[in-house]
């Protein structure tokens, strides 16, 4: 675009002037990216995962709201189970923003008496846990938080269809207290 500016900058200033506009917005909405990215592998406080998931929440919150529910006694989690679900969380409020057109969306967090469970749902446009694709076309997404989830001895499932919105649940074992 800068390089078309250039070449139409004597001859026609107003296509000029349009070319460096639309460069100067595309470069915005990179660097807004960029910086949404950055905020996302940033390591978060997850000595309260509690705290850490209204963090996460309140940061995903662009354009639709979301809603943070804790469920059952709190009790500690393991750090490398609390980066967990922060980073599940994190992943999949960013595939609602990205994807879903979502008006809302909930982050249920459940302590059982031998588990922990965390649940992502939203109410957007929902799509084919089938289609979806095991390389990913920008990141891991939900892939990502499957083998995350298995790689600490937890389960990740998908539950979408649609036009039904979706859910992104996983779940660790905890030991008993």
């Amino acid at each position: 675009l800068l390089q078309a500016a250039e070449q139409s900058w004597t001859t026609d200033p107003q296509a000029s002037r349009e070319h460096v506009g639309t460069a100067a917005a595309t470069a915005r909405d990179g660097l807004d990216e960029v910086r949404r990215v950055v905020r996302d592998l940033a390591p978060a406080d997850v000595s309260n995962v509690e705290s850490a998931l209204g963090q996460v929440a309140r940061e995903a919150a662009l354009g639709f709201p979301v809603e943070v529910r804790i469920d059952g006694t709190s009790r500690p989690v393991p750090p490398a189970v609390a980066s967990a679900l922060v980073r599940t969380a994190r992943g999949a409020l960013a595939n609602v923003r990205e994807h879903a057109d979502a008006s809302r969306a909930a982050v249920t967090l459940t302590y059982h008496a031998d588990e922990i469970r965390l649940d992502i749902r939203d109410d957007g446009r929902g799509f084919r846990p089938a289609n979806i694709r095991p390389d990913g076309l920008r990141g891991r997404g939900l892939r990502g938080i499957r083998e995350r989830a298995e790689q600490l001895g937890g389960q990740a499932e998908m539950e979408s269809a649609p036009g039904e919105g979706a859910t992104v649940s996983v779940r660790f074992p905890l030991e008993d207290r």
